[in-house]
């Protein structure tokens, strides 16, 4: 489900922005869920913010937004979590799907910040999402 931000997030992003600690941008990109569009908001209030909605999180499907308490001895997570990493949730989508539609997404970022000579811009996006990037881009590969 798509949430705002707690009161206490939003205090630490708002000190955080007051502190500098946001490196500049001339360009923000996230996928137009509430919690972005806030991030956004209180760290570059100044900053044009583009919807990409191949950054969103992950997308977990059926057992989307319930915690493992709530989902207990569920038949539809008892019968995912036993599944190969391969496979998408019910109703969700693979990791291969997610590292597809991230790096589509990302491409398409950098796409953009060369067609407008731009050298620096923000992604407000999950961990899943970073964790796809940094393990294209950043990671050493084994040679």
């Amino acid at each position: 489900p798509d949430t705002p931000l707690s009161a206490q997030t939003r205090g630490k992003i708002t000190a955080s922005q007051q502190a500098g600690v946001y490196p500049p941008v001339s360009l923000l990109f996230h996928d137009g869920t509430q919690r972005c569009m806030e991030s956004a908001t209180l760290m570059y209030p100044k900053t044009l913010a583009v919807i990409q909605p191949g950054l969103g999180e992950f997308d977990y499907g059926g057992v989307s937004g319930r915690g493992l308490a709530a989902l207990g001895d569920d038949a539809i997570l008892q019968a995912w979590t036993s599944a190969p990493l391969s496979e998408a949730g019910p109703e969700g989508e693979s990791p291969y799907q997610l590292y597809a539609r991230v790096l589509r997404a990302f491409r398409s970022i950098t796409g953009e910040m060369c067609a407008k000579g731009l050298e620096q811009a923000g992604i407000i996006t999950y961990n899943s999402v970073i964790g796809v990037i940094m393990q294209r881009y950043c990671m050493q590969r084994s040679r």
